[in-house]
């Protein structure tokens, strides 16, 4: 970080911005927002504060990494695993059709 510090100091600090500069000055500030992107998962249980089993909720990575997917709470939204889940919804909507 500090290389990357260091280096947008030096380009400020240029009187002559020419449009090299200017582009890499805006791969300097792009890096920046990696930290705050989320991940659409989908939940596979009730979960206080965040939702409720099957919506698609966004979380932090390390959120998903170190918590719910350890535990099975969640799954990624990709095409796969909501196909899954849809299948299991119509197992179980059939079974208890089938009891009550």
């Amino acid at each position: 970080m500090a290389y990357l510090q260091y280096s947008k100091n030096a380009l400020r600090q240029s009187k002559a911005l020419n449009s090299e500069c200017l582009l890499h000055l805006s791969l300097f500030y792009g890096g920046q927002s990696v930290r705050y992107r989320k991940l659409e998962v989908i939940l596979t249980t009730n979960i206080d504060k965040l939702g409720k089993a099957g919506e698609t909720v966004k979380v932090t990575p390390g959120h998903f990494r170190n918590h719910l997917m350890p535990k099975l709470l969640a799954v990624l939204n990709i095409d796969k695993f909501a196909y899954l889940i849809n299948e299991q919804r119509k197992v179980v909507l059939v079974l208890l059709s089938m009891f009550f």
